[in-house]
């Protein structure tokens, strides 16, 4: 469990310098889609692998809807390239998310079992 919370430490920062670099690229042409899909993408990332050497839910939770908005603007936004980047760099958002909310589970004593079904009573 260190392990993924390690590899999502460096996982941020990577995702943090690279919208830095790709921040100073900005032209005349690009979309408001273009804009806040790089903020949901390069954002999240570090504060929630921090935010996860604590408790782990709300991190996988918040990796996971960013992933979803950030599709939904990929689609919107109409652009072949942003399209194929953008949906290879949201895929480790649903790892480290799912991993997450995964590490959650286990902690809470729950384990992998995502649905909890009720043992039959004796009658």
């Amino acid at each position: 469990m260190d392990f993924v919370k390690i590899a999502g430490i460096l996982w941020g920062m990577f995702y943090m310098g690279m919208a830095v670099n790709v921040a100073f690229d900005f032209k005349p042409a690009d979309t408001w889609q273009t804009v806040a899909c790089l903020i949901l993408i390069s954002a999240p990332p570090l504060p929630s692998a921090f935010a996860a050497l604590w408790t782990a839910r709300a991190p996988g939770i918040i990796l996971l809807c960013s992933t979803v908005v950030c599709m939904v603007l990929i689609l919107l936004a109409g652009d072949r390239d942003l399209k194929l980047f953008g949906g290879m760099l949201c895929l480790p958002h649903l790892v480290f998310g799912t991993a997450y909310l995964i590490i959650a589970r286990i902690q809470e004593g729950e384990g992998l079992i995502l649905l909890k079904i009720p043992p039959p009573t004796g009658k």
